[in-house]
């Protein structure tokens, strides 16, 4: 189960490594977490060049990224 104690936000980001993307829904509700796979940086510092599953790369900020732990 998704909850905020398993949530961790990244000190540095690691090359093709997968991370939790929580994407903000337009309208109001819960965020949304997609598996995503970090690819590069942005010019921009708020914001990194993540890859989805289908194969798709975008910009996204970089506080919508997370890494996440099981616990107990």
């Amino acid at each position: 189960m998704l909850t905020a104690a398993n949530l961790i936000r990244p000190a540095t980001l690691e090359f093709s490594k997968q991370y939790l993307r929580l994407e903000r829904p337009e309208i109001k509700g819960n965020p949304i977490p997609n598996p995503v796979k970090f690819i590069a940086f942005d010019p921009c510092p708020a914001c990194i060049i993540v890859q989805d599953l289908d194969g798709i790369k975008f910009r996204c900020p970089r506080n919508e990224i997370y890494l996440y732990t099981e616990q107990d």
